[in-house]
């Protein structure tokens, strides 16, 4: 499934009503990565998922297998019912440890950092992975979540390096101040009309001209409708424009949803009247189909022509 995602800001879009209640802004990436619990895949009791795409290399599918109680142990290339080195959980207080190990568990790969507090929020995450097997340094990410008195996220930050000095150990501290910012947003609520919510992310670092505004338009529901992305200078690829937006948009009906993106900027620009000349790009569009559970079955995109491909398509073994 190809998730439309603006830089550093990764929307899981997913039907919340019938769904895992994935928070709009904190699912950067899928739920896996920021949560040691997938609560849909507990509910249901999902064994394994199986991700066939044409787009997937080198196997064709992405399999994801689960313990019963919802924790992800393994991402595999193939179908199998014997795992040699799953994912290992640790529990210590508030922290909880994902290591994942290879040849018969003598060399740590890499393991995920989850500080979580007595309300079950996500207050840092801390990602290290030696991919490449060096022997004197690895990559290493942090991020920082911080909520206001309702509950809300406030602010996020995120830290990187990619060659941190070392060995990989889940034991040694990694303090912030050692890895680089790379990402500050804040957050900020409004409400909007029909009982719909408006959240605003404003990126802080970074040259003023190129920081990007991030709004979410979620109905009443707790559905994603409209997910856009301002920077007053933007770049495509290696293209620089003005005023460039990215949009993504999604509509409702019973188990399928219809998802568009595209994108506008500016042509031509006074500096008196602002934008002269508006252009929005072609839309694409995906059609995305649910289970009655609440998992995904089919996605499906759309050449030019209107003719429909399947992107991915899922299936779901059972304990």
């Amino acid at each position: 499934m190809r998730l439309y995602c603006f830089p550093l800001l990764f929307i899981l879009l997913c039907n919340l009503s019938k769904a895992q209640p994935f928070h709009p802004v904190t699912d950067q990436a899928p739920v896996d990565k920021y949560s040691p619990v997938n609560r849909l895949v507990k509910k249901l009791g999902i064994k394994s998922i199986t991700d066939s795409s044409a787009f997937i290399s080198p196997e064709g599918i992405h399999v994801k297998y689960y313990d019963t109680a919802g924790r992800l142990i393994a991402e595999l290339n193939r179908l199998t019912d014997s795992i040699p080195t799953p994912f290992l959980y640790q529990y210590r207080g508030d922290t909880i440890y994902r290591l994942r190990y290879i040849r018969n568990d003598t060399v740590l790969a890499s393991y995920q950092r989850y500080v979580i507090n007595q309300k079950g929020q996500l207050l840092s995450f801390l990602d290290c992975g030696n991919y490449y097997l060096k022997k004197d340094s690895y990559y290493a990410g942090y991020e920082e979540f911080h909520y206001d008195e309702k509950n809300r996220l406030k602010s996020w930050i995120s830290y990187t390096k990619g060659e941190y000095p070392g060995k990989l150990s889940a034991s040694l501290q990694i303090p912030a101040t050692s890895l680089e910012m790379n990402d500050l947003v804040y957050y900020s609520y409004q409400p909007a009309k029909k009982g719909r919510r408006l959240i605003i992310g404003k990126h802080a670092l970074g040259e003023i001209n190129n920081r990007k505004t991030d709004s979410i338009l979620i109905d009443d529901q707790n559905r994603m409708m409209r997910l856009s992305t301002f920077s007053p200078k933007g770049t495509m690829g290696e293209m620089v424009y003005d005023h460039l937006t990215n949009i993504a948009t999604r509509s409702y009906n019973e188990r399928t949803v219809i998802a568009s993106f595209y994108s506008t900027y500016c042509r031509a620009m006074s500096a008196k009247n602002g934008c002269l000349d508006m252009v929005e790009l072609d839309t694409e569009k995906e059609e995305i189909i649910y289970n009655p559970d609440g998992t995904l079955q089919i996605v499906y995109g759309f050449y030019p022509s209107g003719e429909k491909y399947v992107v991915d398509k899922y299936h779901y073994r059972f304990y």
